[in-house]
């Protein structure tokens, strides 16, 4: 007896090829979903990493601020503004001598224009809150500086630089960077013919 069209054997063929199909989809999907995981989770730690560096970086701003708030009569022999202002209404020549008394040899005066040897310049502590801090002169802003560094990731960190006035601070910079440097990579690995 002949019997046409589709036997038990060809459902099954189809029924198998469907379930393999789904199969493979419902794989492909769970790689893509763990992909998009790792990414999140990624992405959530610079956030958090960030965020945790800006409020390191607040703290150790605020308290380079208070110490130059307390002793803003002079920062390392540097004459900051209300002390030039002591001297303002005397006439140039004897604020000028005045203004060398009080610095008592110790830099060159600042408000002149003059340059001054960053080597000599020691107006913060070497660590604020754990943070190294690198302190120098600004000659164009005419001000004592600040920079240091707070952690984000193993390879990202927050640099801040700020500009410490009497009872202020100007943010010079403060942004993200690679913390690690680059290393031009030449080496591809190309099969070359001979």
């Amino acid at each position: 007896m002949n019997r046409s069209g589709l036997g038990i054997g060809s459902a099954s063929v189809t029924l198998i090829f469907a379930v393999l199909c789904l199969t493979i989809l419902a794989l492909i999907s769970h790689v893509s979903a763990d992909n998009d995981k790792a990414l999140s989770d990624a992405e959530a730690k610079m956030v958090i990493g960030y965020y945790n560096a800006d409020v390191l970086a607040e703290r150790v701003v605020a308290e380079l601020n208070a110490l130059t708030s307390e002793n803003h009569a002079t920062v390392s022999g540097f004459p900051t503004d209300s002390q030039a202002g002591k001297h303002a209404d005397a006439s140039s020549d004897s604020s000028e001598d005045a203004l060398a008394d009080s610095q008592a040899g110790e830099h060159a005066d600042v408000s002149s224009g003059a340059s001054v040897d960053a080597a000599e310049i020691t107006i913060l502590p070497g660590t604020v809150l754990g943070v190294e801090i690198a302190s120098g002169w600004d000659n164009d802003l005419e001000a004592p500086t600040a920079e240091f560094s707070c952690v984000i990731t193993d390879v990202k960190e927050l640099y801040v630089k700020i500009a410490l006035r009497d009872d202020s601070y100007e943010v010079l910079s403060w942004k993200m960077r690679d913390s690690m440097e680059w290393e031009l990579d030449d080496w591809a690995p190309v099969f070359i013919f001979d």
